[in-house]
């Protein structure tokens, strides 16, 4: 694959972005307070787990958790998007393919067979019951094998495959044009949150079947990696102004606040269970 002249595609080669390193920063810290947060919840979505706190500290913890649930990891693969094109450009198809699976495989099978074990003899909630030693215990592990906080690599080494894969079938032919954000943005976001409901009915956020892999996001992982692929390839955060930039800061910042006012009102004043905006047919479920 070659750069095509002038066609923007991400960072230039070697350059280090500002606003995407912060951003990053703030979203581990995130991570990082959400993961502590879950263990006081008594919603059983971590290996660490203790008496749940009492109300009203309980529903802030569970709104600190739903935000981060539905925003950061959108946010990282949006990040991750935004970085491939160029990649792929510089390196080529197979080499890129060759890279992604060194940058991502390795570390995902180094905690599989290292850390899983261990992360997982520790989660007493799912493992009380093991009384045969943590020797047999590590065969167990691998037979089961865990992602654990290690699944984001995993989506996304299959995110860069399918684009490296659909690159080369069709090769990009110019600048995608800029769209009009107030078009495009809530069309984007109206699909999101029915394709989301429309799996939560199905899966809700509470079940696992892939192991550690909360797949009622998977429409958001989706929406934010194809959001920086054609953002990197159009050059639109480039061109990006103030304004525009302003109006959905406090856009995206006000649903936000709109959501904790529901979970809060329901869950907090009415005594509602946290466990229906998780999925189902209900009416918490739709507003989130």
């Amino acid at each position: 694959a070659m750069a095509l002249p002038g066609a923007p595609a991400g960072p230039p080669a070697g350059a280090r972005s500002a606003f995407a390193d912060n951003l990053k920063v703030v979203l581990v810290a995130g991570v990082i307070a959400g993961h502590a947060a879950m263990a006081w919840t008594g919603n059983e979505a971590w290996v660490l787990e203790e008496p749940p706190v009492r109300e009203p500290l309980l529903t802030l913890l569970n709104m600190l958790a739903l935000a981060a649930v539905l925003f950061a990891m959108a946010l990282f693969f949006l990040i991750a998007g935004w970085f491939t094109p160029r990649s792929l450009e510089r390196k080529g198809t197979v080499r890129f393919l060759a890279d992604r699976a060194v940058r991502l495989g390795v570390p995902l099978v180094f905690y599989v067979l290292a850390l899983a074990p261990i992360v997982e003899d520790a989660d007493v909630g799912d493992n009380a019951a093991w009384d045969r030693g943590f020797p047999a215990f590590i065969l167990h592990s691998w037979r089961n094998p865990s992602p654990g906080p290690t699944w984001f690599l995993e989506v996304l080494l299959v995110f860069s495959v399918v684009y490296a894969v659909v690159r080369a079938k069709f090769p990009r032919r110019g600048i995608l044009p800029a769209p009009r954000s107030s078009r495009l943005l809530p069309s984007v976001a109206l699909l999101t949150a029915a394709a989301c409901y429309a799996l939560r009915l199905v899966v809700p956020f509470d079940d696992e079947p892939f192991q550690d892999l909360f797949i009622a996001q998977a429409p958001a992982w989706v929406a934010g990696f194809v959001l920086g692929i054609a953002g990197a390839e159009g050059g639109w955060l480039d061109r990006l102004g103030r304004r525009p930039a302003r109006r959905l800061f406090w856009t995206a910042w006000s649903a936000v606040a709109a959501l904790m006012v529901a979970v809060s009102l329901e869950v907090g004043l009415a005594g509602g269970d946290i466990d229906r905006f998780f999925g189902g047919p209900t009416w918490q479920s739709l507003v989130l």
